[in-house]
């Protein structure tokens, strides 16, 4: 479900992959893979700081 809540947020504002791999600090492949859903839990460190660069909270990320 995190993946597609990423996938939705990212596109409703207009940022990409690239760029959230960028303000996470996280390699653009690890991002990449979660937004595939390829990794479907990804630490609470990680979901925090993706969270942060969509300008989100982890409550949105990590809800149905």
């Amino acid at each position: 479900m995190i993946s597609k809540n990423i996938t939705r947020i990212a596109k409703e504002k207009n940022i990409t992959m690239y760029r959230i791999a960028k303000d996470s600090n996280l390699s653009m492949s690890y991002v990449w893979e979660i937004c595939k859903g390829k990794r479907e839990n990804p630490s609470i460190t990680v979901t925090c700081k993706i969270a942060k660069a969509l300008g989100t909270t982890v409550e949105e990320l990590i809800s149905k």
